[in-house]
Order: structure tokens, then C-alpha cells, then sequence
């Protein structure tokens, strides 16, 4: 099979480092970060913080990040290494003291939901029209193949 990926645009999401970069939190940042680490990239991720009535609190009010810093380094590099396949861990660590954590993580949050609007249980024009990437979950969840049964016949 021929894949004409180089013919494509891929969705991504720019962020102001060194230079205009480009995250793709995509499935393959995904597996680059499982390699790397041996951790699920979603569990790398604090989930927002909610009131007392479980709505999402506002961008101001969440509290500061809390994140592994090899964690968050790998993350970063795993994004952006599609665009720049010679980038390396200790230059993404650079990178990431250009801009706060909370921003490159938020963008990073963002980018998944850009790249894969349909695996965040969201595609098409809804995914699109829904602007606040930390008003849906950053958890993925995946139906076994066949429907939502795990059990084989």
C-alpha cells in the first residue's frame, strides 16, 4: 500500500518557542512517549480540576500543573518530533523553558483533541465548535474492535 502522507495536511497546533512549532499529539507522539518512558502519555497528564457541581473551573482558577519533568520533556518531544526529526530530549528540554509549563501543556492538551477529535469521543463539526480542550475529558477510551464487548466467541 502507498501511503501519500507528504501529500497531506496533518492538524496540528502551533505554539511560539524557539520558532513556530507544530504539536501533533497524535498516535504516533503516543507510542514515541510509551517507547521512551514505559507510561500511557494520558496518565502523564493531570486531569482539570472541577467545582463542587463537577464543572470544569476556568482556565485562572486551576491549579498550577504538577508534572514529571522527564515526563513533560518526552511529551513535548514526542509532539514535535514529526517536524524536526533530528530534535532531541535535551533540546526539547530547552525548549520547554521558553514558555511556561502550563502553556506547552495546555497546547499539548489541545493538540490531541486537533489531531484526534474522533478517539476523544468527538468528530467532525462537533469537535470543531467545541473550542475549550479542557472542558471534555483527557482520558482516551477505545471500543474493542467488533463493538463494545470484550468477550470473544
Amino acid at each position: 500500500m502507498v501511503l501519500h502522507l507528504k501529500e497531506m495536511e496533518l492538524p496540528s497546533v502551533a505554539i511560539e518557542l524557539d520558532i513556530t512549532r507544530h504539536l501533533r499529539m497524535d498516535i504516533n507522539a503516543m507510542r514515541r512517549f510509551e517507547e521512551r518512558t514505559g507510561k500511557d502519555i494520558m496518565s502523564a497528564f493531570p486531569q482539570p480540576a472541577r467545582d463542587a457541581d463537577g464543572k470544569i473551573l476556568p482556565p485562572e482558577q486551576q491549579p498550577a500543573v504538577k508534572m514529571d519533568l522527564n515526563a513533560l520533556t518526552t511529551a513535548l518531544w514526542a509532539c514535535l518530533v514529526y517536524e524536526d526529526p533530528t530534535l532531541t530530549l535535551d533540546e526539547a528540554g530547552i525548549l520547554l523553558t521558553l514558555a511556561p509549563p502550563q502553556d506547552i501543556t495546555r497546547k499539548m492538551i489541545e493538540s490531541l483533541y486537533v489531531c484526534m477529535p474522533h478517539m476523544m469521543g468527538k468528530g467532525g463539526k462537533e469537535a470543531k465548535e467545541d473550542k475549550d480542550p479542557l472542558a471534555r475529558p483527557t482520558h482516551l477510551t477505545l471500543d474493542p474492535p467488533g463493538g463494545g464487548s470484550s468477550s470473544t466467541g
